[in-house]
């Protein structure tokens, strides 16, 4: 009965040995497949990256000509601001001076007229 136990505790253990084989050798293959998967996706990545980098230059590009145009404007909206300005001060010389003529037509005509 001992030697018949012994025989079947090796029959379990090379049958457990096997298996123990074959799992790892499925491992391995599993392993070699996710790392075959792993680099083509990397390598697949590594091809679009030129797409990005040129994509990110454009844009970076696009953001430094709206930036140059914000400066034209921000240039012409100062200058407006100075035109303004002066058209201004103009008109309120211009008022005035029309107010002192107004005042001297009305000075002038009240010496025509005369007293009463």
């Amino acid at each position: 009965k001992a030697e018949k136990k012994i025989a079947d505790a090796k029959s379990k253990l090379n049958k457990c040995s096997r298996d123990a084989k074959s799992k790892e050798n499925k491992l391995k293959e599993l392993e070699l497949e996710v790392s075959s998967e792993l680099a083509k996706e990397l390598e697949s990545l590594r091809a679009q990256l030129p797409k990005c980098e040129e994509a990110i230059a454009a844009a970076q590009g696009l953001v430094e000509g709206a930036r140059e145009k914000l400066r034209e404007c921000q240039e012409v909206k100062e200058k407006l601001a100075a035109e303004l300005s002066s058209q201004q001060e103009l008109i309120r010389q211009c008022s005035a001076e029309i107010e002192n003529f107004v005042k001297e037509q009305r000075a002038a005509e009240k010496v025509i007229s005369g007293p009463g």
